[in-house]
């Protein structure tokens, strides 16, 4: 199984074990986390950052074959199988890796599941807007040509 959470803790790990019964149990082949979810905690975003998340939300909701919700959220998980002969190359780095590497995963027929998370930011600021914004919207071009 590969999996990840931000590195700052700003994801609770907890959603580690609920993505790993879905997978193990069959219900899903890959696992992302989603702020937007009804279940979801969300604690200590500011009205900016919200705003820029719904932002990424709706520019990913727009792409076709893909059903992501929450493409920021610092949480996905897969079979290591299933990623193993996904091509890394064409691929976005830094913040946009992990939501290209569902969007390509789901539109290769693997079956996505969005679990709700506690997510809490950690007032570091370590997210650079700039450079993510660059880095998702390199990633959605790729994926709107493909």
């Amino acid at each position: 199984m590969l999996a990840y959470c931000d590195a700052d803790m700003a994801v609770d790990p907890e959603a580690i074990f609920r993505g790993l019964a879905l997978i193990e149990s069959g219900a899903a082949d890959l696992v992302a986390g989603s702020r937007w979810h009804p279940e979801s905690v969300v604690e200590g975003r500011t009205r900016a950052r919200s705003f820029l998340s719904g932002g990424l939300r709706l520019a990913w909701w727009l792409l076709p074959r893909t059903r992501l919700q929450d493409p920021g959220c610092g949480f996905k998980m897969v079979r290591r199988a299933d990623f193993l002969p996904m091509p890394i190359r064409p691929l976005a780095g830094g913040f946009a890796f992990g939501a290209e590497v569902v969007a390509r995963l789901e539109r290769a027929g693997l079956r996505l599941a969005q679990v709700p998370v506690r997510w809490r930011d950690d007032r570091a600021r370590r997210l650079r807007i700039r450079r993510a914004a660059i880095d998702y919207a390199i990633a959605w071009w790729r994926l709107l040509l493909t």
